[in-house]
């Protein structure tokens, strides 16, 4: 009971005084609560993925317009290898993933702010998405994989060739609310509470 608590306390969600313990509101929790809120259930609710996938979003954007505006060579190079491979219409749902995964960590690596790279890591983004890879398990019939815009990525590349920040941060964006249209319509939204883009994404 005394580890629960403790556990609790640092998850933000708890304050242990003399007598007991006192629960506090959500909103005062630290960002670990956010892969236990996406576990609450079989089925996660739209609303926190959504969220949370909105969060995320801009994270990357953030991450892409500074990372392809400071990358060094290596790091310019090194995005451009994955860019290809991810342009592979053919490519594996979970290579993808992996690729994906380590194109962030490149653009977060350049970008050279430690903030965002320790929000990267208090949001545990790999754990968030992990979880929300898991989607697909919780539909009736089988789901198709998240779509993948290869001209988004080609404009992705073309930003990271022409070290064009707020060109690059712009197509994530795009790209990371296409995910979020797919998250929801996966676990049963309504097709009119899709989420929309940003008025800088709009451009």
């Amino acid at each position: 009971m005394r580890e629960a608590i403790k556990k609790l306390e640092q998850l933000g969600v708890a304050e242990v005084r003399p007598g007991g313990a006192r629960v506090l509101p959500l909103e005062q929790a630290s960002l670990d609560v956010v892969v236990h809120l996406l576990s609450l259930e079989e089925r996660p609710d739209p609303e926190i993925v959504d969220q949370v996938l909105e969060v995320l979003s801009g994270l990357f954007a953030m991450a892409a317009r500074l990372g392809v505006a400071r990358a060094d060579p290596a790091q310019r190079s090194r995005a451009a290898s994955l860019l290809t491979r991810l342009e592979d219409a053919d490519l594996d749902p979970d290579a993808r993933y992996a690729h994906l995964q380590e194109l962030g960590d490149v653009f977060v690596e350049a970008s050279g702010n430690l903030v965002l790279q320790l929000v990267r890591g208090g949001l545990q983004t790999e754990a968030v998405l992990d979880r929300l890879l898991q989607l697909r398990e919780h539909t009736d019939g089988a789901a198709p994989p998240p779509p993948v815009d290869l001209p988004l990525l080609r404009r992705i590349r073309d930003a990271v060739a022409e070290r064009d920040g707020d060109g690059a941060g712009d197509a994530v964006q795009r790209l990371t609310l296409a995910l979020r249209r797919f998250a929801r319509e996966t676990l049963g939204a309504p097709a009119d509470e899709k989420p929309t883009e940003s008025p800088r994404s709009q451009r």
